[in-house]
Formats: C-alpha cells, structure tokens, sequence
C-alpha cells in the first residue's frame, strides 16, 4: 500500500491587500498638512476656528490628526454641537479656507462630525 499524501482540509492563508488610504491615528498635527494646504493651515487653532466659524457652533473635543500609511493622507475629525444644517455654500467656503477635502456628517441631535484631509498633490 502506498502513503498517499493527503491535503489540508483549512483554507489557504489569503493575501489580503492593504488599503492606501487606511489612517492611523497621530497625536498631534502632521507637518505635511501646512504644505499641503499651502500655508492656510499652520496649526490645529485654524481648523477649530474655520470649523466653529462656518457651522456657528461649539467644537466638542480636541481635533483628532491621522496619516496613512504611505505618507499620501493627512486628515482631521472634530465634534461640533451646532443647531444650523450646513448648506453647500458653506461646506465650499470651509473647504476653501482650509484648503483641503472636507465631509460632514450628522451623528445625533446637533451633533456632527466633520472630517478634513489633505491628499499629496
């Protein structure tokens, strides 16, 4: 009788790609974002003022900064209590000021949560 070699009933191991633009979380600014916004952000008290100015309400939290992993995003989140809906010329002029990418999204009762990131040019 011949030993016949029997194969693994698990699955093989799946490569699985990495994302390019899955962020990590950094404890403060990356110095990427003054460059990328050309200088209209130098420091998180920019972010917070565009962000307090245009949604006419009160920043909740201390704004979060991420990167990607191969250096292509830098972005930020904050919380904001604001009783105004955002219309599409100040989501324009958000974007402008800080000259980045910028999403909104409602999250609760005046409770919003606004996102900025910088993708390298």
């Amino acid at each position: 009788m011949r030993n016949k070699k029997m194969g693994s009933a698990a699955p093989q191991k799946q490569q699985t790609l990495e994302d390019q633009y899955e962020c990590y979380t950094v404890d403060r600014m990356p110095q990427d974002v003054k460059t990328r916004s050309n200088g209209a952000v130098t420091c998180e008290n920019d972010i917070t003022k565009v962000v307090k100015t245009m949604m006419e309400g009160e920043v909740l939290n201390t704004t979060k900064w991420c990167k990607n992993r191969n250096n292509t995003l830098s972005g930020c989140a904050l919380l904001v209590d604001s009783d105004i809906f955002l219309d599409h010329d100040k989501l324009e002029m958000m974007e402008k000021l800080t000259n980045g990418e910028v999403a909104v999204k409602a999250i609760g009762d005046d409770l919003w949560l606004v996102s900025i990131f910088w993708i390298e040019q």
